[in-house]
């Protein structure tokens, strides 16, 4: 661990995984039932359930994907939508988890060993 913390407040971490999140974003800016492919340089990256069905996987080129699932939909990657949207999910995640709050006032415990007693009643 670190000799020093950089802040006086504890650290929490949270770790989320979200499967197929390209794809979620995706979804919120095309809406529809079509079949979704994410592409990045001309390589799909990730793709729906749906368009796994017909044979696309990351990886394959955009145009053997389109072979595949001609009535899918190809979405470039666009990593500032995904950031918008999991900007969204963090406040409404913010709003259910308890916030840490600096206590007013700390007094010993009043158990007698003084300089020796570390327990405080916050107030």
């Amino acid at each position: 661990m670190f000799a020093e913390r950089l802040s006086p407040f504890p650290v929490r971490v949270l770790l989320m995984v979200i499967p197929q999140w390209r794809i979620v974003a995706a979804s919120r800016l095309h809406p529809g039932d079509a079949p979704l492919m994410i592409a990045d340089r001309g390589v799909v990256i990730d793709c729906c359930a749906r368009a796994a069905e017909e044979g696309v996987i990351p990886g394959l080129r955009v145009r053997a994907a389109q072979l595949r699932c001609p009535e899918g939909v190809v979405v470039p990657y666009d990593s500032a939508s995904e950031e918008v949207l999991f900007d969204e999910v963090v406040r409404e995640i913010e709003k259910s988890v308890a916030t840490y709050r600096r206590p007013r006032s700390a007094t010993r415990c009043g158990c007698g060993s003084s300089s020796r007693c570390s327990s405080f009643l916050w107030r």
